[in-house]
């Protein structure tokens, strides 16, 4: 499917103007911080993105379902013929969940790993779960985790924040 997009982006925008397309993507993830992806998202209502439909605590683990409010502006954009959930909108909804449950305010320092291993169309998937285990230590807070849709694996992550 990804491979279908990047093709038919390229028919409509040709290939110079994906070069540049990637080359800024490319510049924007090594030299910007992930907070400021976050903070251009606030401008965009990301938290009328998604709804927090069940979320439970045991011990270190959060895990729950969120639904995504399909009309949200953000698919206009990302894609038009195909909405995807953009993966820095993945990314927030950690935020969201670690800074409400926890109570406390964090912000994305490192991110060891994203994988993105299928996207998440919110036309097909109406409930999402998700699942983290966290690691507190001294101001710092490592997550583990993922999400699914019913038994495919959507994102993996292993992220790490820092109290404000």
């Amino acid at each position: 499917e990804m491979k279908y997009l990047l093709e038919t982006r390229i028919k409509k925008h040709g290939k110079q103007s994906m070069i540049t397309m990637k080359n800024q993507l490319l510049q924007n993830m090594y030299f910007c911080p992930f907070n400021l992806s976050f903070n251009l998202l606030n401008k965009l209502d990301v938290d009328k993105l998604y709804h927090i439909e069940e979320l439970n605590q045991i011990e270190n683990k959060i895990f729950g379902q969120f639904s995504v409010n399909t009309s949200h502006e953000i698919f206009k954009g990302h894609f038009p013929s195909q909405p995807i959930m953009p993966g820095v909108c993945q990314l927030n909804i950690i935020t969201d969940i670690i800074c409400k449950q926890l109570s406390k305010k964090y912000s994305l320092t490192k991110a060891k790993s994203l994988k993105f291993t299928h996207i998440i169309d919110p036309n097909k998937m109406s409930l999402i779960n998700f699942n983290l285990e966290y690691t507190i230590n001294k101001d710092q807070i490592e997550i583990i985790g993922n999400f699914t849709f019913e038994n495919i694996m959507l994102f993996k992550y292993n992220v790490e924040y820092k109290e404000n």
